[in-house]
């Protein structure tokens, strides 16, 4: 065990939905922890297997787990719910033996009480997937040596499905963090462009001081997947440090069907039901829950670089390319439960600037330079060859974009 504070409070917050088959392992890697002060905050989001049940066991054994039953409304909500919970906007009257919550119709389970501890730090974990038996002690130790406000960990992919959707590598590997240090949110989207990354997503794979978390008022946008895009992409964008930790302190399940409930329109999550109607077609359906997830994020994210500051350029410049493609990718639906398209004159005015991706008007030379000198140095020649083939393409996209957006 790593020597830490045990005065530090961590609140753990796991949407649940539709796990029997991976929520033991889940729950079991809380319980195996070398550190102990902690509360887990259980959402079932409206499970239609025995979910709930099992989640009952581990609440019915020991004080610190709590569970939250409540209608399925997307893992988004079920955070935000989490998030409620730590922050104590929700509370639950007991009658008859029963906690609830009836102006939220939601019903809470605890061997002891729901009253929530005074958290220090929170931690979303998927339920699918689990954690290394160090994970909380590590990252209390590294957050109260740095001060940080996120951590941020690398992670172990425990793929189960075979898919071109499946990540080759971690975010660590792809940003080639390979020592622990503390960096800020400008080194972060610098060490992207670096990198060519296109777009970034976080969520799971670290901590983060609740304090800082309940400063800037963010929270994850209900109805949308890959919600991990928004939320993760503000969090960074707005810290002042972030802390590296290059352990591998968590599995990440890959696998068929996860939180989305794609595959078999029996399976399609409730609060998607409207999606599924309009097109009467699983795959279809998904779709454009995906590219409109994008889109309604992309406008979020948008709400937080409006102005000319350096951060602000280079969050825009190195991400809206990737968010636009994907909001563009709209206009192949011939049908618009949602009503969007109309919303995407909105990008008119970026497409020239951002869409594809313009190193060009970053607000320092020298930072365009360092830039394409990291990018060269790996091999000159392909580097060279690729930014022909990009500027061929990009001149393309950005032409088919601005067609798109006549049409409106």
């Amino acid at each position: 065990m790593i020597s830490c504070d045990l005065d530090s409070k961590i609140g753990i917050v796991i949407s649940v939905y539709n796990v029997e088959k991976y929520l033991r392992k889940c729950l079991d890697s809380i319980l195996e922890q070398d550190y102990g002060n902690f509360q887990v905050c259980l959402v079932n989001d409206g499970s239609i297997d025995s979910s709930l049940e099992i989640a009952l066991e581990y609440v019915n054994k020991d004080s610190r787990f709590i569970l939250i039953d409540k209608k399925n409304g997307g893992a988004s909500n079920a955070r935000n719910v989490g998030i409620d919970f730590f922050s104590k906007k929700i509370t639950f009257d007991k009658t008859d033996g029963i906690y609830a919550n009836e102006s939220l119709q939601m019903k809470a389970y605890a061997l002891k009480t729901t009253e929530c501890l005074d958290i220090d730090y929170i931690m979303f974990l998927d339920s699918d997937d689990y954690l290394h038996k160090n994970c909380f002690s590590t990252c209390i130790k590294d957050l109260l040596d740095s001060r940080a406000n996120v951590l941020m960990f690398d992670y172990f992919l425990d793929v189960e499905v075979d898919s071109s959707d499946v990540p080759p590598k971690t975010w660590f590997e792809m940003y080639h963090y390979d020592s622990n240090r503390l960096i800020d949110s400008r080194e972060w989207l610098l060490q992207g462009m670096k990198c060519d990354i296109s777009h970034f997503a976080f969520v799971c794979f670290g901590m983060i001081d609740f304090r800082f978390l309940s400063r800037i008022h963010l929270r994850f946008i209900d109805g949308v997947t890959r919600e991990d895009v928004h939320f993760g992409t503000i969090l960074l964008f707005l810290a002042d440090s972030i802390y590296i930790e290059t352990q591998k302190l968590y599995y990440y399940r890959i696998r068929s069907n996860s939180m989305s409930g794609f595959g078999d329109s029996s399976l399609i999550s409730p609060y998607m039901q409207s999606i599924y109607d309009a097109f009467l077609d699983v795959n279809t359906a998904k779709s454009y829950h995906v590219e409109s997830s994008f889109f309604i994020m992309l406008l979020e994210i948008m709400k937080y670089v409006e102005g000319s500051d350096e951060k602000s350029i280079m969050l825009k410049v190195g991400f809206f390319s990737y968010l636009m493609k994907r909001s563009f990718a709209l206009f192949k639906f011939s049908k618009d439960p949602l009503n969007l398209k109309p919303k995407l004159k909105i990008l008119k005015d970026y497409v020239e600037d951002y869409f594809p991706q313009n190193l060009n008007i970053l607000p320092s030379a020298s930072m365009i330079r360092e830039i394409r000198d990291y990018r060269k140095r790996g091999n000159a020649i392909r580097f060279y060859l690729k930014s022909i083939e990009r500027a061929v393409v990009y001149a393309k996209r950005k032409k088919k974009a601005k067609n798109m957006l006549k049409t409106l």
